[in-house]
């Protein structure tokens, strides 16, 4: 019996080496993608570098004091994945920006102190690789008043209404709003001449309300001040910006007083030396100090060597020497400045005596001094003892805040040395003493004694009493050999 033939089948294997070769292709093709698909994966998303700008950013809203102004993105190369903003203001032509403090969101408020400028918005995009360089939008349109604010009235009020120099001052605005529904907030800047005074730049007004304040205490040299203070409102307010009426003041010249200190006794032949003081008004919140020079007079007249000498420190001095014996009436006379009025020095007596022949000699020191004059203390800055060479300089202190009690030392000539820019040379024989009463507040009724003594020769005597709101009192007398009273026995040997 023959088998039978199945052409079906027979054809399908005829055919399967067909098939089989078409299905190899398509499984290799598939391992081919896939792989390549990991490859593809495999590659770092920042291979393209960081984003770059193709076209900025441009901003949308109404630009109008009260609006809100939105970024939109620019257009960028190499898939940002974040971004940051820094909005700017500028001039009315879109040039001078500068950045406005904290605005970095994607939004920004507009206040009344973008009135009259324009917005530009600074746009840096980001990815993987790091941010690109910022892209700047074009300026908006130059922002406008809010035309739904209610109207506001500054005006500005002095006290006091006449103040001389260095016066404490005090300048209150006044800001009223038209609607009493409407809330005036913000703040102030007190100008002078159009520029603001110092400390009063940008003064909150207190409380909120319809009707606010605004203070700041100042102070002027002489002079015409004009004065103005201009209200701007806070972000979202509801009250529009003003300005005050000009208010003109008059800061006069403040008073002085001149003080001269003089030795009582001085010998025949021997140089003395006069200081004067000028003070200005205790008490003031200003800084300012006299200038000028001072003029010391004898029985009224100008003495020819001591004409006009210049105010250093608040001080000048005169050094004069008689030949003959004969009593003298000293004062002094500050000549005033642009901010300080003139005074004249209380008349002080002087006694030019011949001396004893007992007497070795009259000792001829100087001393130069600077304090610090507050409410309640006063402080020593400079304590200067010059022309002291051999004798010994004692220095007492009583009081509340004083250092130490006696201080004794024996002036010895001053070594030689090179004089520098940077260093002055001693005089013969100085001696400073204020380094013992440094940081030191001494109260109000302390007493300072500096003795200049020598075996067998007429000392001289300095006290300084510490007072209230002005430098110290200050005493010059002569000391008799071995004498420890001022002034006694040291005149013609009586």
């Amino acid at each position: 019996m023959q088998p039978v033939y199945d052409g079906r089948r027979s054809g399908a294997r005829s055919s399967a080496p067909g098939v089989l070769d078409r299905g190899r292709l398509i499984a290799s093709l598939v391992v081919v993608l896939t792989a390549l698909s990991w490859v593809l994966l495999a590659v770092p998303a920042n291979a393209a570098g960081v984003p770059t700008n193709i076209s900025p950013p441009t901003i949308s809203g109404t630009p109008q004091e009260g609006q809100t102004l939105i970024e939109v993105h620019g257009s960028w190369a190499n898939q940002p994945t974040s971004y940051s903003y820094h909005w700017q203001r500028c001039d009315s032509a879109g040039g001078n920006c500068a950045p406005i403090s904290g605005a970095t969101a994607r939004t920004y408020a507009l206040t009344g102190v973008d009135v009259g400028n324009t917005i530009v918005v600074k746009e840096t995009a980001k990815n993987a690789a790091g941010a690109g360089k910022p892209a700047s939008s074009a300026p908006t349109a130059v922002v406008t008043a809010s035309t739904t604010k209610a109207a506001s009235v500054t005006t500005l009020l002095t006290s006091p209404t006449a103040p001389v120099v260095n016066e404490a001052v005090m300048l209150v605005a006044a800001v009223n709003s038209s609607d009493i529904a409407s809330v005036a907030s913000g703040a102030v800047r007190f100008l002078n001449g159009g520029s603001a005074i110092a400390g009063c730049a940008n003064v909150p007004v207190n409380p909120a309300g319809q009707s606010v304040i605004a203070t700041c205490q100042t102070w002027f040299a002489a002079f015409t001040a004009q004065l103005s203070a201009v209200f701007s409102p806070g972000a979202g307010g509801t009250v529009s910006p003003s300005t005050s009426p000009t208010v003109s003041l008059i800061i006069g010249q403040d008073a002085t007083s001149t003080s001269v200190y003089v030795s009582n006794s001085v010998g025949v032949g021997a140089s003395t030396t006069y200081a004067a003081t000028v003070s200005a008004s205790p008490g003031r919140l200003g800084t300012l100090q006299p200038t000028g020079t001072v003029t010391f007079f004898d029985a009224g007249q100008p003495i020819g060597t001591c004409r006009r000498q210049l105010l250093t420190n608040a001080g000048a001095t005169c050094t004069v020497t008689y030949d003959a014996p004969g009593s003298h009436s000293i004062s002094a006379q500050y000549g005033g400045d642009a901010n300080f009025r003139n005074s004249s020095a209380p008349v002080e007596p002087v006694t030019v005596v011949k001396l004893p022949a007992r007497v070795l000699g009259l000792l001829t020191p100087t001393m130069q001094w600077t304090f610090d004059a507050m409410t309640g203390y006063t402080k020593v800055i400079t304590l200067l003892v010059n022309g002291a060479s051999g004798a010994t300089v004692t220095t007492t202190c009583h009081g509340r805040g004083c250092p130490f009690t006696r201080r004794a030392t024996l002036v010895t000539r001053s070594k030689s040395c090179a004089r520098s820019r940077i260093r002055t040379c001693p005089g013969p024989g100085t001696i400073d003493v204020a380094p013992g009463f440094v940081d030191r507040r001494l109260a109000v009724g302390a007493q300072i004694t500096v003795a200049i003594t020598r075996p067998g020769w007429i000392g001289k005597y300095y006290r300084f009493t510490v007072r209230a709101h002005r430098p110290p009192r200050v005493q010059i007398a002569c000391l008799a050999p071995g004498s420890v009273r001022p002034g006694v026995s040291c005149r013609g040997g009586s």
